[in-house]
């Protein structure tokens, strides 16, 4: 009985002193660190930009658009691997070059919130006996370990149509877009479509009249929310029985409980605008950087957002208690 009492006291202390990581990150469950993350969703949004522009220039069919080249011929160069500077804007035709250097200025902005919990409890429970002549007393003995970790990380990146779609940016996202495929276990590190997105936006301020909210009204932007969770659960509850035989104390049920939850709840929004004034161009027809001040504009875009976002989810709420439904 002394081995018993010894496994009991070990395991007891296994689970007693059992923990989760101390520090949850996104890079525990997906695989790849914060960095690089940004990397595969920047990288993204660069080949939505730039698989846009080839589609509109293609739109232009067999119409001439640069010297020697119709709309699909050069639309073809391009997507085969041409770099774009080796084109000579001034020498396309204005409807695309006006369409370029119109869009050269506009903005992305990035809000990240990557929100990473880990749970774990565990528990050893059990009953002991004590026989007499004539009566059984038992006692039960329950322990438990209770821990709970969470780390939220919040950032935004900002970033131009006029780089995201450079022939610099395109080499550098080449291997990272390589081997991009869908993540169906975390959406976030896999690949999204951000093509959607970006074709939505320029359909809609071309062809729609797509516009600003009542503060900026005239400068026309979009954007998306995009909100994924993980949650990967593990419990292991074994158990056991003795049939205690003799006097004294002696244990007759012995069970452990290990319950481990892991929750990744990924938020980004995404939002695009043009800011509506007069830029600055060199002789190449090229946009200069943009300064801070519509820089910042987008940030204010993303501000708005993330408001929308609780106004919304304070409607559901109100709406799941009047209809009673959990929310």
């Amino acid at each position: 009985m002394r081995a018993v009492a010894a496994r009991v006291s070990c395991a007891a202390l296994f689970v007693l002193a059992g923990g989760c990581s101390v520090y949850p990150t996104t890079d525990q469950s997906t695989g790849f660190d914060t960095s690089r993350i940004i990397q595969k969703i920047r990288c993204q949004m660069g080949r939505a930009v730039r698989a846009t522009a080839i589609e509109h220039i293609r739109q232009f069919g067999d119409r001439m658009v640069y010297p020697g080249k119709t709309g699909k011929q050069l639309a073809a160069e391009i997507e085969g691997g041409r770099p774009y500077d080796s084109y000579d804007r001034r020498l396309v035709i204005p409807e695309i070059r006006r369409n370029f250097t119109y869009y050269d200025t506009a903005k992305v902005g990035y809000d990240f919130s990557l929100d990473n919990k880990e749970q774990n409890k565990q528990s050893v429970g059990g009953v002991v006996t004590r026989r007499f002549l004539r009566r059984v007393d038992a006692l039960g003995l329950f322990g438990e370990n209770d821990l709970t970790r969470q780390v939220q990380r919040n950032f935004r990146i900002l970033d131009e149509f006029r780089q995201l779609g450079s022939d610099a940016f395109a080499e550098e996202c080449a291997p990272v877009l390589a081997d991009l495929s869908i993540n169906i276990e975390f959406p976030i590190a896999g690949r999204l479509p951000f093509e959607n997105l970006v074709d939505s936006f320029v359909v809609a301020n071309e062809r729609q009249h797509l516009q600003g909210d009542e503060k900026t009204p005239a400068i026309p932007k979009m954007a998306d929310t995009i909100m994924f969770t993980t949650k990967i659960s593990l419990n292991v509850d074994p158990a056991a029985a003795y049939n205690p035989v003799g006097r004294g104390v002696l244990p007759s049920t012995l069970g452990f409980s290990f319950n481990n939850i892991r929750t990744d709840y990924h938020k980004v929004i995404v939002a695009i605008e043009v800011p509506q004034r007069k830029v600055l161009v060199d002789q190449a027809g090229i946009v200069r950087r943009l300064p801070l001040s519509d820089r910042d504009q987008v940030s204010r875009t993303l501000d708005e957002q993330r408001e929308r976002n609780v106004q919304n989810a304070i409607v559901k709420i109100g709406d799941a208690l009047s209809s009673g439904l959990p929310f």
